[in-house]
């Protein structure tokens, strides 16, 4: 892409109503800088004449400011639905979540996130194209990545 461009990709939380996250992407001349992951609520403004009738977004997390996320999926259950999986262009595959930050509307924050990081143990690095949580089986998550060159 071209120098100062951001890339935004977002993807509806299935089992929180009005939560979504966020991925901006910020691209440079030489590479890309990282990947900021948000979580956003969208919460209603107050009707008055002089507000427009669409709703207010609030950051509320995030996560991955030094990493380059390509893909992202949000867990299949209600049970943890804020956890969610997210390959890199390293070829690793991070599974974390968010914790909301409940103490300023304002404010983005990282407190308390924990994340598991899984690899694939092969000398050259092949990027992520896609995560999936296996719908049906929480405990399965499928990697889709890069083919290379003498495949």
């Amino acid at each position: 892409g071209e120098a100062g461009q951001v890339r935004r990709v977002v993807h509806w939380a299935p089992h929180i109503p009005n939560h979504f996250a966020q991925l901006s992407q910020q691209s440079t001349t030489r590479q890309s800088s990282g990947t900021e992951v948000l979580l956003f609520e969208s919460t209603q403004k107050p009707n008055s004449v002089h507000s427009l009738c669409r709703p207010a977004l609030r950051a509320v997390c995030k996560d991955f400011e030094a990493a380059n996320v390509t893909c992202f999926d949000w867990f299949p259950g209600p049970d943890r639905a804020l956890q969610f999986a997210a390959g890199l262009n390293k070829g690793q595959v991070v599974v974390s979540y968010f914790e909301p930050v409940a103490s300023s509307f304002a404010e983005v924050g990282t407190r308390g996130a924990r994340s598991i990081v899984l690899q694939h143990s092969q000398t050259r690095r092949r990027a992520c194209n896609d995560v999936a949580w296996n719908p049906c089986q929480d405990n399965l998550l499928a990697v889709a990545l890069e083919k290379l060159p003498n495949e």
